[in-house]
């Protein structure tokens, strides 16, 4: 569930789960910065999920919400990864620059690759 309210919802929104037995959803939207209205007809089962709720921190990493299981981060939502992680250099950008090498005789620097740095130039 946590998963699911992660990427189909922004912080700050509200969730709404019209059976909300022990609070499963409840704790997942708390969790992660969603306020959220629960409704049941049995007041044990509010009870619990009340107190469940109460005991339910954050995740996060950093400033951004994320969903763990068993302690590691299992989702990350695409719009935060892109800040909380520096760009990658992929096996795509690899290839396009080797590409882009052979077709010019420049060896590209992997670490500058959006800059287009050339270590070296070859020559006839």
């Amino acid at each position: 569930m946590e998963r699911l309210i992660l990427m189909t919802t922004d912080p700050g929104d509200v969730v709404l789960d019209p059976f909300l037995g022990t609070g499963t959803t409840a704790i997942a939207a708390r969790a992660l910065g969603r306020n959220c209205i629960g409704i049941d007809i049995d007041e044990e089962y509010i009870a619990i999920a009340k107190n469940k709720i109460d005991a339910t921190e954050a995740t996060m990493l950093g400033e951004f919400y994320v969903s763990k299981f068993l302690g590691e981060i299992t989702t990350i939502r695409d719009i935060d990864a892109k800040q909380a992680f520096p760009k990658q250099y992929t096996s795509v950008d690899k290839r396009r620059d080797r590409k882009l090498a052979s077709s010019n005789g420049r060896l590209m620097d992997k670490n500058n690759h959006a800059s287009g740095s050339v270590l070296s130039e070859v020559r006839d």
